[in-house]
């Protein structure tokens, strides 16, 4: 290219990459295979002062040409001086192929982000969902409670067996329905990262072996035998007690409700330099191979079959005590 920008010269490459012959681009502009909005930029002509200035000048665009079709293309302007005669050369490398992938694979990110974005907006919505049902939802509960505590306190009602029994029935149901939107609010918790921890100095022998003579009569009634070997020491971490009480319980409870009679579940607690190791051990059908990377799944149990209210809210409860642990355990 000369210095007023007319082709010189134009070789087989150009031909592949842009579809003009030499015939039809020797001694016509070079602006031929620039977009009309490159065009009205004046961009080659910015590119040839900047040769002329510095010696070369690089881009990285889409071209025009002769079918209509743009190709990308990475392309280097340079100067040529020498005695007589004073030029410009461009070579440039088609980049269509590798600037479509780039394309798609922003796309695909794009997608991918505006999909976590909506994911996130959604999460947001379920747990402020969550909260305002389990408030009001605690409300009637709290007044049902209480209107049931008072029934069986009255006077004339003390001494009547049939609405002591009822009363009672309500208590215990309330209960276990506020203990079920407490397990999905933590369950919800969890999901999110945001499961409120009460870190303290707790022994875990000591709740070990007070969890294990709790339900040493429930073993014995379903014919198990419940060994606990835990060490009579302290032995202490720094942890959050409720979810660890939790942990306990709900593996003894797996462990008893799938052994069956006659069968062995063994309690173990041990200490080895800075870490603390709980394991329950039985005799039980236990978990298939296959199954156990979806064991703390929100609701697997090494089956399809859909669990039932109370395996939903004890594996609820058994995530609040494995973040627990995973969060606690081991730091002294």
């Amino acid at each position: 290219m000369d210095q007023v920008g007319s082709i010189v010269s134009w070789n087989v490459g150009a031909t592949r990459i842009f579809g003009f012959s030499a015939d039809e681009m020797v001694g016509q502009p070079l602006n031929a295979i620039f977009t009309s909005e490159d065009n009205a930029n004046r961009i080659l002509e910015l590119e040839r002062e900047k040769a002329s200035r510095y010696g070369r000048a690089e881009d990285d665009r889409w071209h025009a040409t002769k079918s209509g079709k743009p190709v990308f293309c990475s392309g280097l302007l340079s100067r040529i001086d020498s005695p007589g005669f004073s030029s410009f050369t461009k070579i440039v490398h088609d980049a269509t192929g590798r600037k479509l992938a780039d394309s798609r694979k922003q796309e695909v990110l794009e997608r991918e982000r505006a999909q976590d974005t909506e994911v996130a907006k959604l999460s947001r919505l379920k747990d402020e969902f969550i909260a305002v049902l389990s408030h009001e939802l605690k409300n009637p509960l709290n007044l049902i409670h209480m209107k049931a505590e008072i029934l069986a306190r009255m006077p004339e009602a003390r001494n009547i067996d049939r609405v002591q029994e009822v009363s009672d029935a309500i208590q215990k149901s309330v209960l276990a329905q506020a203990q079920l939107i407490d397990d999905l609010l933590d369950f919800s918790r969890i999901q999110t990262g945001k499961l409120s921890l009460r870190f303290a100095v707790t022994d875990v022998a000591g709740t070990a072996r007070t969890i294990a003579n709790a339900m040493k009569p429930d073993f014995d009634v379903a014919g198990i035998q419940l060994e606990a070997a835990v060490p009579e020491a302290s032995v202490l971490i720094r942890g959050d007690t409720a979810r660890i009480e939790e942990i306990v319980w709900n593996l003894l409870s797996n462990a008893m409700k799938f052994t069956p009679r006659g069968g062995q579940v063994k309690l173990q607690v041990r200490q080895s330099d800075d870490k603390v190791r709980l394991e329950v051990a039985d005799t039980g059908c236990g978990i298939p191979t296959d199954s156990l990377k979806s064991v703390v799944r929100n609701v697997s149990s090494g089956t399809e079959r859909t669990p039932s209210y109370k395996s939903v809210r004890t594996r609820h409860r058994a995530l609040a005590g494995a973040s627990a642990c995973r969060a606690s355990w081991g730091k002294r």
